[in-house]
């Protein structure tokens, strides 16, 4: 083969590497633009959707504001109840309400929860139907009309806490039931000790145990295993991650970092009446809440009678709180209701 001859196959082949070459390059910058324009397509979206966002919270909220600013007589201090079905709560939550800054009674026309003296000079009583006149209606228009009253209640509670700069309130519905139940000699204790800790976004006195209504066979879903902590004590535990069905708003305590992200859920019209319902989605957005086992409040209107809202909680405690064994204290719950 001539010289001649190996020059033009080398020149050929080095023709047809360098278009290999070439044609790959072209795809890489190809891929490599098409992801960057994606890319930027997407920070275009979240930016956009921010925007949004903002301005219809901005907007949602001004108008929230501004209904509650004009509203008169919703706000009355805490007197002593002359009613004949008034409420008396036990001593041993007002030993533990006392720690708290503030608490908020809410009824519908006049409170008839029994607060003692101490308390009701840190107390006061939410009158909803005043706030029903006041309120927009179309943030409570559709089904489930009276939930969506109560949970605006709710939120009217948390800019007052917001305004008044509490570091963490009770909230307390005027239809609450309580009932007795044991509980060891440091409760105050254990409550003292949670509440300083700042660990925590809610504690809550009563719950219902949404989840186990449909089906008690199941195992506990990891989102509701509530978990005792040796540095607390053995009548609260932790509910880690948000998630879990647990309903009522009866009786709960909320810490100052949640009330400004509890007030936007309760408030966004963007959502489904039922996501907005206070018990319903709201307050399981919230990890690191905390139960109080035994639970000492229930429900006394609510579509399912208080004896089987006590066996619910009993349910729970067996299925879903640890480490095992349970405390005397905990576990006590599954008898003394009996007895």
């Amino acid at each position: 083969m001539s010289a001649r001859t190996k020059w033009a196959i080398e020149r050929r082949w080095v023709a047809r590497r360098n278009i290999k070459l070439g044609t790959r390059f072209l795809r890489f910058a190809y891929i490599w633009k098409l992801m960057i324009t994606i890319a930027a397509a997407g920070l275009l979206f979240s930016i956009c959707r921010a925007q949004k966002f903002s301005k219809f919270s901005h907007t949602q909220m001004s108008e929230f504001e501004n209904s509650i600013e004009s509203c008169r007589d919703y706000l009355l201090p805490m007197t002593m109840s002359r009613d004949a079905n008034s409420t008396a709560m036990p001593a041993v939550v007002s030993r533990l309400l006392h720690k708290v800054d503030h608490i908020f009674v809410i009824s519908y026309t006049h409170c008839k929860t029994v607060l003692t003296p101490e308390l009701r000079q840190s107390g006061t009583c939410v009158i909803g139907k005043a706030l029903d006149d006041c309120a927009p209606k179309h943030f409570m228009k559709g089904a489930h009309v009276h939930a969506l009253k109560v949970t605006f209640s709710h939120a009217a509670v948390l800019k007052q806490a917001l305004d008044s700069g509490f570091k963490n309130i009770a909230v307390l519905e005027d239809d609450v039931a309580f009932i007795p139940r044991s509980y060891s000699a440091d409760l105050d204790q254990q409550f003292s000790r949670l509440l300083s800790s700042n660990s925590w976004s809610m504690i809550r006195l009563g719950f219902r145990a949404y989840f186990l209504e449909s089906s008690a066979i199941p195992p506990c879903p990891h989102v509701c295993r509530c978990s005792f902590h040796a540095g607390i004590g053995d009548h609260f535990c932790e509910l880690r991650n948000a998630g879990c069905d647990l309903r009522s708003s009866d009786l709960y305590i909320l810490n100052s970092r949640h009330f400004s992200q509890l007030q936007r859920l309760l408030l966004d019209l963007r959502q489904a009446n039922p996501k907005r319902i206070v018990d319903v989605y709201p307050m399981r957005a919230l990890a690191k809440q905390w139960i109080m086992l035994p639970q000492v409040s229930f429900q006394r209107q609510l579509d399912i009678p208080l004896d089987y809202q006590l066996g619910l909680s009993a349910l729970y405690t067996s299925k879903c709180a640890g480490p095992r064994p349970l405390g005397k204290s905990s576990s006590g719950q599954l008898f003394d209701i009996f007895i």
